[in-house]
């Protein structure tokens, strides 16, 4: 594997050295063993002379911790920043872009914008040839870290804006790319307006116009700025909208603009349309209420779920979906709740309904009302679940029954 890089700014590089590694091995025993973060401390300053050194491996350890979130137990050979931990997509979601891309034919992936390395990582482990590209030069340093077994990438330390693009340019070729949606900086980054994006989105979507190309944005991404050349692809997992793909040239599916992708119990299901579905007809409240997963209200297919389901809306503009019969079997895009009751919005009225089904806890969801839910948790104010009984919640709906406000008591099937 290749690294380039003129300059290494930051003690943290000094965990890429065999010393480094020795400091995070020792970590790694020792919290095996059950060191508490105290024990850690003392027990590394003792075998370790650096200070420096000794506090990037804690935060290091630290970080390893929250990344198995995300790479499950592959996060303990891996370096973090605390910035590329959070950007960094959830691998399973860069397996799932992997796999898009070997069924499209590609051998060769430009990754620009790679940040630490995952998205490449899941490239490289399904046998394409990547050239990853990342300017902020500790990222890129740990990016080249975490691709060290895979011969077949290699890590750049410069601007997307620098890279000759000719070179991805053929029908085996694809350039992914995850435009910097925060600040510069490994630590306490801030959220950019779109108009900020590096590189812009006009780079982005010129290469798109080109080139074989993915493109990594976030899930709530205005889609009015959509190139109508893309298809669209709404990610989540576990009913978490995660981001938002944009796929051009051979990677888009013909006659395809809009995609809803979920990943629930070990699977990923899918909905794709030529284009927005038309929402469905309003209707009475019924037995059921479904809610949508966020990929689904994201790629507008509301009205071809309620479709499926023989349901209609529950007040217009509103993402709830209402019908008389649940589905025979679990929907992959949706959760279906069995109607028990339905009050005003008032806090009081709610626990009544709340205390007279037994329900010592509350789910609280809203659309299309202004309730703070934070404040209405507390004005509940539920008792403690008793010891011996099992814990009872139930679901409360804030929303609009035909643009009248009430809150819908329910429970999930």
């Amino acid at each position: 594997m290749n690294f380039r890089a003129d300059q290494l700014l930051t003690s943290w590089t000094k965990l890429t050295t065999p010393l480094g590694h020795a400091a995070l091995q020792a970590a790694d025993s020792l919290v095996a063993g059950g060191a508490t973060p105290a024990d850690l401390q003392r027990e590394l300053r003792k075998s370790f002379s650096d200070p420096e050194l000794v506090a990037a491996t804690l935060a290091q350890q630290d970080l390893r911790t929250k990344g198995v979130a995300k790479f499950s137990q592959a996060a303990a050979q891996m370096l973090f920043t605390p910035t590329g931990l959070e950007q960094a997509t959830r691998f399973p979601v860069a397996q799932h872009h992997a796999a898009r891309l070997k069924a499209h034919g590609i051998t060769k992936v430009l990754d620009l914008g790679a940040g630490i390395g995952a998205e490449s990582l899941a490239f490289a482990q399904a046998g394409l040839q990547v050239t990853a590209v990342e300017i902020d030069e500790l990222t890129a340093t740990f990016a080249a870290h975490n691709l060290r077994e895979y011969p077949n990438a290699q890590v750049l330390c410069q601007n997307a804006l620098a890279v000759d693009l000719a070179e991805f340019n053929t029908t085996d070729s694809a350039v992914f790319i995850d435009p910097a949606r925060r600040t510069l900086g490994n630590r306490n980054s801030q959220r950019v307006h779109p108009s900020d994006y590096s590189p812009s989105l006009d780079f982005v979507f010129a290469v798109t116009a080109t080139h074989n190309t993915a493109v990594k944005l976030g899930p709530g991404f205005d889609r009015e700025l959509i190139p109508a050349h893309t298809e669209a692809e709404w990610v989540s997992i576990n009913s978490q909208a995660l981001e938002t793909l944009l796929w051009s040239g051979t990677l888009r599916t013909p006659n395809i603009t809009r995609r809803a992708t979920a990943f629930k119990d070990n699977q990923w299901q899918t909905i794709a349309a030529a284009a927005d579905a038309p929402d469905a007809a309003v209707r009475n409240l019924g037995s059921y209420i479904f809610e949508p997963d966020p990929t689904i209200i994201r790629a507008r297919q509301i009205g071809a779920i309620a479709t499926e389901l023989s349901a209609g809306m529950l007040s217009p503009g509103i993402a709830y979906l209402t019908g008389e019969t649940q589905p025979p079997t679990p929907h992959p895009f949706v959760a279906s709740f069995k109607v028990l009751d339905v009050t005003s919005l008032k806090p009081k009225a709610v626990r009544q309904a709340l205390l007279e089904r037994g329900a010592t806890s509350a789910e609280l969801k809203k659309r299309g009302v202004s309730a703070d839910l934070q404040e209405f948790r507390k004005a509940l104010k539920l008792p403690p679940a008793k010891k011996k009984d099992p814990r009872l919640e139930l679901t409360v709906f804030l929303t609009r029954i035909q643009d009248k406000h009430a809150a819908i008591i329910a429970a999930r099937v």
